[in-house]
């Protein structure tokens, strides 16, 4: 869930002239409390319609995968940056 404040706010509805490509990493744990997992949404939310691109570690959980949830909502752009030692090799 988004906060309701930030979907009503003046500042969240209007562009930004030049995009951005924004790096947020955050947990990636299940386990993260979800008063965090609300404040990531709510950030990927307002850089998606604010117009910039989210850059994060592509997480499924905690605040990464929260982020992305956020900026999904907000149709914003995602790009998922993990490092080669981290995939599987099948």
């Amino acid at each position: 869930m988004i906060d309701p404040a930030v979907l009503q706010s003046d500042f969240v509805q209007s562009s930004h002239e030049k995009p951005l490509r924004v790096c947020c990493y955050g947990s990636s744990s299940s386990d993260t409390p979800e008063r965090y997992l609300q404040a990531a949404r709510s950030l990927g939310y307002i850089l998606a319609k604010r117009g910039h691109t989210l850059v994060n570690g592509a997480g499924s959980y905690g605040c990464m995968a929260a982020m992305n949830d956020g900026a999904a909502a907000g149709d914003g752009h995602i790009v998922g940056v993990i490092h080669e030692m981290w995939l599987k090799q099948e």
